[in-house]
Order: C-alpha cells, then structure tokens, then sequence
C-alpha cells in the first residue's frame, strides 16, 4: 500500500510528457508585421497548416509581456484572408523605435499552440515622397521626328508627342472670353490670345 502513492505519481507525470510531446505537433510561424500609412498596423500568418479554427493576436506597444496576458490590443480571428491570419489595428500611429510586442495563440485540430515572447521594433520614418507628376509621353530628342497629323504650324510642323501649348491658368493673363446670348443658352466662348509661333488647332 505504500508503494500505490508512488505509481501514481509515475502515471501522471508520463501522461503530462506525452501530452506536452503531441503539443509539440505544430509549430506556429513567424509572423509578419506591416506598419501602415498614415496610421496602422498589421500582424499576420500564413495559413500554414490545415484545419486552424482560430488565432488569437495579443500586443502590446512598447511594455513587454510578463504574463500571458490580454494586452493592450486583442483579436480572435476566425477567419484567414487571402492565405493569411490577419490582425488589423488600424487606429494606432507607432513611431520610429516603437517596439510592439506579441504573441500568438492558434488552435489547431482542438489543440492550441503558442508563439511566445515575440517583438518587432520600427525602424521605418516619414512616408516618401510622392513622385513627381510627368507628362504621360516624353518624346526622345535625339529620336526621329515623326510630323503630327492632329496640328499645323505656319513655320513648320510639329513632332508627333512633342507639347504644342502647356497653360495651369493660375490667372486669366493671355485669355479672354466673350458671352453670347441667344434664345434661353447663355454661351461663354473662351478664346485664346497668344503667340505661340503660328501654332493652332485643326
């Protein structure tokens, strides 16, 4: 009788092992962390394996886990999109040197798997740029001129693609109009004023 406490310690600890080795079944991937324009993050992995049912995103900015705690920011997804887990907080604004950490919960065929102790830190600053606006065709200089059958020129023909008139009318310099009444239409007639070596319209 003395021996039963004994054995049944046995058992359960070898129970507790093969439980801990059928969790060890799946690993659960690295994520990918997006950090959207203007404001906005996203934390996603891929659907790695048949027959997950849900992954639990938890985050925190810049205060690490001690526990496995709800943090600031919590979503079960139940859904994949596009081959991923997706996690969209789209309010948040990080900045440069902001650390965000996570970790990951899935459950997989009933049982869940872990993705402890993960950060990401931000390193991106301002937005680019925007590029400049160009014409939608530059013609080559040094390329053939092909003549344009859309214009006409007094003192010579134009390049097919090559500019003819470029106006912004910031102001009404260079332009008048002229009003036209007749019957219940009132008309306004734009008509141009300038010299532009002889070019106009056909």
């Amino acid at each position: 009788m003395s021996r039963a406490p004994g054995v049944a310690v046995v058992v359960v600890a070898f129970g507790l092992l093969l439980s801990d080795v059928k969790c060890q079944k799946y690993e659960v991937p690295e994520a990918t962390v997006e950090i959207l324009k203007p404001r906005g993050i996203k934390i996603s992995i891929p659907d790695f394996v048949e027959h997950i049912s849900l992954v639990a995103f938890h985050v925190n900015i810049n205060e690490e886990f001690q526990t496995l705690a709800h943090g600031h920011y919590a979503q079960d997804v139940v859904k994949k999109k596009d081959g991923r887990w997706t996690y969209h907080i789209p309010l948040i604004k990080p900045k440069q040197g902001d650390v965000i950490y996570y970790w990951i919960y899935a459950i997989i065929e009933g049982l869940g798997y872990h993705a402890l102790d993960k950060s990401y830190t931000v390193t991106e600053g301002s937005p680019p740029p925007p590029p400049p606006v160009t014409p939608d065709r530059i013609p080559d200089p040094s390329g053939p001129c092909q003549s344009s059958s859309s214009t006409k020129n007094r003192q010579g023909g134009l390049c097919r693609g090559q500019i003819m008139l470029h106006k912004t009318f910031d102001n009404l310099d260079g332009w008048s109009y002229e009003v036209f009444i007749g019957g219940s239409h009132l008309v306004k007639k734009l008509r141009t004023h300038f010299m532009y070596s002889g070019y106009f319209f056909s």
